[in-house]
């Protein structure tokens, strides 16, 4: 039932995109196109670009295979591919000719691919969306797709050299040799590329089906970061010689092996900035051979290296070290200089020239460092008044600049303390949910008690970060236990911040533990959710693993309290049919089939159990479950409809259906929160049905099924009850979506 009402989801909001023009065929399976037939050239390449959502028809009934492919046509393919998403300002209709077309179907796609740097204008001002693309610039806008992506495109299918290479303009000639090595794009039969000649939609099918694996592999979420952080190690006594003993240390003792590979500064590498060229001064006293020696020292041993800067003004820990003697972190944040020129020199490689550079010809400007990690401080949105949002917001876009720009794979971490905002599920690669860790269990508790918050809004690829392990920094074996396990739970960024020299061989067997590093790393990228409270103070968590509809996962049991705690635990509480096959991850006890199983945890300990079954889940979505106990309320307790967070705005279903009528970019999505049965006795033209108590699973989903959350449309909800409509209103206005509510009755087919 799940995936069913995803793919509606889905299709709904894509034709709520489309033209009528541009539709998808009424057929579920197959082709419905009577100009595509099974003997021709180009039959499975259409047909995968159509089962694979990438290119519609041009009616219901009619593909083209011959009719010329647009600029607008090829982009919108590469939004589809690459789920895209970004700011809808009005700076990305600076086409002359797109921002009097705002309210065309591609308008939003040609943006998009215009602020990601996808493709150019006419030396008028124009984009010319209409306009036919020619085969060689196809070939330059699937190159430039490709390094927007650091996809691998390589094959084994390489063409020999074509016959009128001597003809390809300057310009082109880089694009169609690499998709020549790459097989993408091939000759005529008489080994012509015809660089000029207009490309088909038949030929753009078949190179989006060779390249479509390659953007599916790309399209994978990376896994949470696993390193070591200067913070708590060295604070601000942080040298390179110490940072340089760090990796080495983590070479020598298994510990880069096991995914410990980047070592990253935090606050207090600098003094302030020069006043004359507004460049970051480094402390010399700390980092006699600069910035660049220190990052070349991790790559030079197969490492990777971090930073870390502040978007305001100042720095965290700006101020006096602890003896008054040194200044530090003044005027060093990305809002005191050029932001732009500040990451590029941080994170870029080779010469870059700032703005004192370009405004000083006689200056060579600054030599890049290379970095591959940064730590992102939000000490200025107290301190300077900056909006979060778009701050971040702007340092995502240069941070993705530089990597298509360089091929990079860079990784970036917001420091904002807490889940703010739908931009958190969008940009970064983790995001800070919590305050600064520190080695007292009190710690733990109170991370692992946040999460039944802030789960939900971990996703893949955009993790939730509970700040450093505190393991080698005074806790008792059973808390460090806890504090690394519950960590692996949550697919939290793993970073040490201790001297890794002096790891006992217990701290080094618990950090290298494969299986639990296997959990943190699952390629699913789930984060545990909140089930229920076993004991007095034992609470029940549990992650999914492997794939989106497997039954693999694992458990964990988490002991706050002060005392041991023997608890059961009911197994129909998660699965449908109440059995799973359950294994002791710790005790290395296969437990095999059970209903149930009983365990005790010792204080502050934590007992992890993977797990494995067929059958399905008791409900959709248990981070739901989590945040509603979280907040100290029973799920269907009356008296959370008097919580204004649960307020609904009511519409007319005259009003709807006018909204509903528009064919801008702010059409509404129509979620009727009805019982199947009463979907089925009626509805206004265009609802999809997903019954109030599933809306749980599906409204995080949202942002990337409306294709661009910053503008994300109107829900307008239909519901049976004002407690339903509350309850699906509140699942779409906790990630900040505009709500209305329909309570008329009389629906129509």
């Amino acid at each position: 039932m799940e995936k069913i009402v995803s793919l509606l989801l889905a299709l709904i909001v894509f034709a709520a995109l489309l033209p009528s023009a541009i539709c998808f065929g009424a057929e579920e399976s197959g082709l419905p196109f009577s100009d595509v037939k099974s003997g021709d050239w180009f039959y499975k390449s259409v047909k995968y670009a159509y089962e694979n959502s990438l290119m519609t028809g041009k009616s219901a009934t009619v593909f083209g295979p011959k009719d010329k492919v647009t600029r607008a046509e090829i982009v919108t393919v590469f939004y589809r591919m690459a789920k895209g998403f970004g700011e809808w300002p009005e700076k990305n209709l600076a086409f002359t000719d797109l921002a009097s077309s705002s309210n065309k179907w591609y308008a939003r796609y040609v943006g998009w691919a215009k602020g990601e740097g996808l493709i150019d204008g006419y030396e008028d001002g124009s984009v010319r969306p209409d306009a036919p693309v020619t085969r060689q610039e196809l070939a330059k806008l699937i190159v430039s797709f490709i390094r927007y992506l650091r996809a691998d495109a390589s094959s084994d299918g390489a063409v020999g050299s074509f016959t009128d290479a001597d003809t390809f303009p300057k310009w082109s000639r880089e694009y169609i040799e690499e998709l020549r090595r790459t097989g993408l794009m091939k000759g005529d039969d008489k080994g012509r590329f015809n660089p000029k000649a207009t490309a088909t939609r038949a030929e753009t099918a078949t190179v989006l089906t060779r390249l479509y694996p390659a953007v599916l592999e790309a399209m994978k979420p990376k896994k949470p970061l696993m390193g070591w952080s200067a913070y708590y190690a060295y604070n601000m006594y942080t040298t390179e010689e110490r940072v340089i003993s760090q990796m080495d240390a983590a070479l020598e003792r298994g510990l880069a092996d096991a995914g410990y590979r980047t070592f990253s500064l935090d606050d207090w590498w600098y003094t302030t900035r020069d006043e004359e060229t507004g460049r970051v001064i480094v402390r010399e006293d700390m980092f006699p051979h600069g910035m660049k020696y220190l990052a070349d020292a991790a790559h030079e041993r197969g490492l990777y290296a971090g930073i870390y800067t502040d978007v305001g003004t100042d720095s965290c820990g700006s101020g006096s070290d602890e003896l008054g003697d040194l200044v530090s972190g003044i005027n060093v944040g990305l809002a005191a200089g050029n932001a732009k020129d500040d990451l590029y020199r941080y994170l870029s490689v080779g010469n870059y020239r700032d703005e004192y550079a370009r405004t000083h010809p006689e200056d060579p400007g600054v030599e890049c460092w290379g970095f591959d990690y940064i730590k992102i401080d939000s000490n200025g949105t107290n301190t300077d008044n900056i909006n979060a949002s778009e701050s971040h917001l702007a340092t995502w876009s240069v941070i993705k600049q530089i990597e298509r720009e360089t091929g990079r794979d860079l990784n970036m971490n917001m420091c904002r303390w807490l889940y703010e905002s739908p931009y958190q599920l969008l940009i970064g690669d983790s995001w800070r949910c919590g305050g600064d860790s520190y080695p007292r269990f009190e710690f733990i508790a109170e991370s692992v008690n946040s999460m039944k918050r802030y789960s939900e809004y971990s996703t893949p690829g955009h993790y939730a970060d509970l700040d450093m392990l505190m393991i080698g920094k005074g806790l008792t074996p059973t808390e460090e236990r806890s504090n690394f396990a519950m960590w692996c739970m949550f697919s939290s960024p793993l970073q040490l911040s201790c001297d890794l020299r002096y790891l006992t061989d217990e701290q080094i067997a618990l950090l290298t533990d494969p299986d639990l590093i296997a959990l943190d790393q699952d390629p699913l990228g789930d984060c545990a959710a909140y089930i229920a409270t076993v004991g007095e103070d034992t609470t029940l968590w549990m992650k999914r693993t492997g794939e989106e509809d497997g039954g693999t996962g694992a458990l964990a049991l988490f002991n706050p309290g002060e005392d041991a705690e023997t608890v059961t635990v009911d197994l129909s509480l998660i699965f449908d049919g109440g059995r799973a096959s359950v294994y002791d991850l710790f005790g290395k006890e296969d437990l095999g089939e059970r209903t149930s199983f009983t365990a005790t945890v010792e204080p502050h300990g934590t007992l992890i159990f993977r797990f494995e079954t067929d059958c399905g889940w008791t409900f959709p979505n248990f981070k739901s479950l989590a945040y509603y106990e979280w907040r100290g309320e029973r799920l269907f307790d009356s008296t959370f409809l008097e919580d204004e967070f649960y307020t609904v705005r009511e519409i007319s279903k005259e009003e709807a259906e006018k909204q509903l009528k528009w064919r801008k970019m702010i059409r509404p999505v129509l979620i009727d929160a009805r019982s199947p049965e009463e979907f089925e006795s009626g509805h206004l033209s265009g609802a999809v049905n997903v019954p109030y108590l599933e809306i749980a699973s599906h409204a995080r989903d949202l942002p990337y099924l409306v294709e661009g959350y910053y503008i994300a449309r109107p829900i307008i909800i239909y519901a049976s009850s004002p407690e339903e409509a509350a309850l699906a209103n509140y699942c779409f206005k906790k990630f900040k979506l505009d709500v209305y509510v329909l309570y008329d009755t009389e629906y129509t087919k």
